[in-house]
């Protein structure tokens, strides 16, 4: 008998047990209300199966299909559910958070049971472009607030949800007076359209505080309720109000709208601006990237903002298009002008814009999307006229980005704690009128201006410099420039990179290809730091010299450079051009300099007589350079390092010797390689007339003579 109470009781409490842990632990329950046919759904529980079948178990038979959409998903956003094509489905649950269009054959209520999850905040990755979302949090809250550090008509200018059944379009744009719908609410799917890719909402549980109620029309004004745009902003006084702007509204004489209005334009919301005419806001502007500044014919109306007003300014709102054939200029010079006097930042979003442009300022930042996609390009024909500093006027193709005032040189005005980023500059060469001196079709020219950064910057197709760093522009930092397709033939003193009178500037991860010449310091260069990597310069990949017969008011040389160069393929038009020359008056530089399968020599140290340079530091690396590896025809006090691998490959045997010296008290390590069999290079002479030269060297597979008819040569 006991024994029989203890199985019974033991067999109880395994049964109470397992009723037990088959009870589910997910108490909470949702319902949702579904119409025949369309419904945008989320689930704001944590299902504890997330299989559809699952989820959807209490309207089965009742659904035919479930659709979601991924908008990182390039190649196949849309994922599908059909309950009749098992195994055939892409689409295999329902999670949390996520939205989804769920069709049903008739009117139902979906019962979801699981738990709230306890996180409070909820990230939500945006694409470019229309995103399907769910609100997965069980409380309403209004789409402003939900998603406040957004930024509504810059990251995102639209939600929109349907009406269930109907399938009809319901849409939020930011305003009380004309949205169909304020709020997100538990158990709705929505699209959002996003103006920006990779954009983070971060969203929260938090409800609306009752001290900040929701946005309601009594914060919103309509400016064409009023006679004119003066009227509506003298009736809105001291308050904090938004005032609409939903239609073109003309502006008549100069207003100054306070910090106390934030200005929300509607597309097609424009301010019409005449001649003479000054617009200043000092409250926020909301705006999508649209015209929303429009100037009369004579384009001398003006718009100031004041000192965080707006976080950045957009060439659209005046009206840029960016789509390859419309001349942007006046657009886009207008939002230089307007973040000139800001101090401010001009972001260019992607597109081709046709245009040329100048900073005169301090403090601006011009930054676009990125090199690929953001390209300001010369109008066809486009020309200009400038006053040189000489105070004779010139006419020719305009420069692309023109920082400071290139034609005005040394009389230009200095600027500095400027930044540049993230743009192609396209010179459009072959459609301008072919210039004649060096001031003009130019990629981007820096004329007297410090201290600024510049980086991610694609420059092509210029006939004249692509990158110029001129008079005085100093302690730059400048990184990641590709120059490509520019400089001349014709005008000799134009290289694709080039640097003019200014010094302590810091230049990295320059690329130079396809152009004659490629880098080059230009007169009173000191201590600046360059690296760069040039391919396929036809002429001459690196050029450095001081003028000593023109009148210039600083001294003829060039001090403490610290250059680093891999040269390739260069030199190919051959002509008796070197890779790199040094030419007069430079002092106290390091030059780095590799250079492989040259069309010419390697390095060639020379001067004007009179003016050699002296007490520098060369690292020569050379492979199957035509002519010499190193070259000294006037240089002295210098000190060389040189490693040449099967250079000297023109002419026949014994042509070139892989070091030639005429300088004065230089220092040569050498280590020679012909390579060939048999030997082609000589490995060094010393010439007639040079003096104190001290040689220590290696040779392999070639003559190990040195021909030294110098004098008091030291050869160790």
């Amino acid at each position: 008998m006991n024994t029989l109470k203890t199985t019974i009781a033991i067999a109880l409490t395994i049964i109470i047990g397992l009723a037990l842990y088959s009870q589910p632990s997910y108490a909470e329950e949702f319902t949702i209300s579904l119409k025949q046919g369309e419904n945008l759904i989320s689930i704001p529980l944590q299902p504890q199966n997330t299989a559809i079948e699952a989820v959807l178990s209490s309207i089965a038979g009742n659904y035919t299909d479930v659709w979601t959409h991924n908008a990182g998903d390039a190649i196949d956003p849309w994922k599908h559910y059909n309950p009749d094509y098992a195994g055939y489905n892409d689409l295999t649950t329902i999670e949390h958070g996520k939205g989804y269009r769920l069709f049903t054959n008739k009117d139902c209520v979906l019962k979801v049971t699981g738990t709230t999850p306890s996180a409070q905040t909820y990230p939500l990755t945006l694409h470019q472009g229309w995103n399907l979302i769910g609100w997965p949090f069980t409380n309403e809250k209004s789409i402003a607030n939900a998603l406040s550090n957004l930024k509504f008509g810059i990251d995102y200018d639209q939600v929109s949800t349907i009406e269930p059944g109907t399938g009809k379009q319901l849409d939020y744009y930011g305003n009380p007076v004309v949205n169909a719908f304020d709020n997100f609410k538990p158990g709705k799917g929505y699209y959002i359209y996003c103006l920006k890719d990779n954009v983070t909402a971060i969203i929260d549980s938090t409800p609306d505080s009752p001290a900040t109620p929701l946005l309601t029309s009594t914060y919103w004004v309509d400016a064409s309720s009023y006679r004119s745009f003066e009227e509506a902003i003298a009736a809105i006084g001291t308050q904090e109000k938004t005032l609409l702007i939903p239609k073109a509204l003309d502006i008549s004489k100069n207003i100054t709208i306070p910090n106390n209005i934030n200005l929300h334009f509607e597309k097609g919301g424009r301010l019409t601006i005449p001649a003479g005419v000054t617009v200043t806001i000092n409250g926020g502007v909301d705006a999508g990237l649209f015209q929303i500044f429009k100037y009369t014919e004579t384009g001398t109306g003006k718009v100031t903002f004041g000192q965080g007003a707006v976080k950045e300014l957009y060439p659209q709102w005046w009206g840029a298009k960016g789509d390859g054939k419309t001349d942007d200029t006046k657009a886009i010079q207008a939002t230089i002008d307007a973040a000139c006097a800001l101090h401010g930042t001009v972001f260019i979003p992607a597109g081709v814009y046709r245009a040329y442009l100048r900073v005169e300022a301090s403090g601006v930042s011009i930054i676009g999307a990125g090199s690929a996609v953001t390209t300001i390009k010369l109008p066809d024909n486009a020309s200009y006229t400038v006053t040189h500093e000489n105070g004779n006027e010139y006419t020719g193709a305009p420069i692309v980005l023109d920082l400071g005032n290139c034609a005005q040189g040394n009389a230009a005005t200095a600027y500095s704690k400027c930044v540049v980023k993230g743009l192609t500059l396209d010179g459009n060469r072959k459609n301008i009128t072919t210039p004649t001196v060096d001031i003009f079709n130019i990629g981007l020219a820096m004329t007297k201006m410090s201290d600024c950064f510049i980086e991610d910057i694609r420059v092509i197709n210029c006939y004249n410099a692509g990158f110029g760093v001129f008079i005085d522009s100093n302690h730059n930092r400048i990184n990641g420039i590709h120059i490509e397709n520019c400089s001349n033939t014709t005008i000799g003193s134009t290289f694709g990179f080039q640097i003019n009178a200014s010094k302590h500037n810091s230049c990295t991860g320059i690329d130079i290809e396809d152009c004659p010449y490629g880098l080059t310091l230009f007169t009173y260069c000191r201590n600046n730091y360059i690296e760069a990597h040039l391919y396929n310069i036809s002429r001459i990949a690196f050029f450095i010299d001081n003028h000593t017969t023109y009148t210039f008011p600083l001294p003829h040389e060039s001090v403490n450079n610290h250059i680093v160069l891999n040269i390739q393929n260069s030199g190919t038009e051959g002509g008796g051009y070197y890779n790199a020359v040094i030419a007069s008056n430079n002092f106290a530089n390091i030059f780095e300099i590799t250079c492989a399968d040259s069309g010419s020599g390697g390095v060639r140290v020379e001067s004007v007589p009179g003016y050699p340079s002296r007490s520098n530091t060369f690292i020569i690396n050379t492979k199957n350079s035509q002519f010499e590896s190193l070259r000294v025809v006037r240089g002295d006090f210098n000190i060389f390092t040189v490693n040449s691998y099967g250079d000297g490959l023109a002419g026949a045997q014994g042509s070139y010797y892989a070091v030639d010296i005429a300088g004065n008290y230089n220092k040569i390590g050498a280590a020679i390689y012909d390579g060939h069999v048999p030997w082609q290079v000589r490995p060094i002479t010393i010439r007639s007339g040079a003096i104190g030269n001290e040689i220590l060297y290696n040779v392999t597979d070639s003559p190990a003579s040195i021909d030294d008819t110098g004098t008091q040569t030291i050869i160790r």
